[in-house]
């Protein structure tokens, strides 16, 4: 239920990330307004965009477990994985599994739930940050 398919429009962003020649990203906020909608769908109150971050993990990165708290302000968070043409990389909520797939979308709240990702054994993971605070 708290998993959301954008493979579409990750499609494009996919595209843009490969071909440098590409200058109009402007569907990037399109598919950001999207997702904050579906986090809008939890709660109405934690779906204004904080921060935003483009990540790539290259071959042999991870994150370890942690909990966000970077800012104060912070309530959720959305990952949206952007290709899933990589080994390794999974994302892990308190023992979950979330597997790659390309537009893939999880909603968490990482002040409460311990987070990671594993190894990337081959190629490069990237995804679609997004960081939420309530009005």
């Amino acid at each position: 239920q708290d998993l959301y398919n954008f493979e579409e429009e990750v499609s494009l962003l996919t595209v843009y990330l490969n071909n440098k020649l590409n200058k109009d990203a402007l569907w990037i906020t399109d598919l950001m307004k999207k997702i904050q909608k579906h986090v809008g769908r939890f709660d109405s109150n934690y779906n204004i965009i904080e921060e935003v971050e483009i990540m790539k993990y290259s071959t042999n990165t991870s994150k370890n477990f942690h909990y966000d708290d970077a800012r104060n302000s912070t309530t959720r968070a959305s990952i949206t994985f952007l290709n899933d043409d990589f080994l390794g990389g999974e994302a892990i909520i308190e023992g979950v599994t979330i597997s790659p797939k390309q537009g893939r979308t999880y909603f968490i709240d990482g002040k409460q739930y311990k987070h990671g990702v594993t190894n990337v054994y081959k190629g490069n993971r990237y995804v679609l940050s997004l960081w939420y605070k309530a009005f």
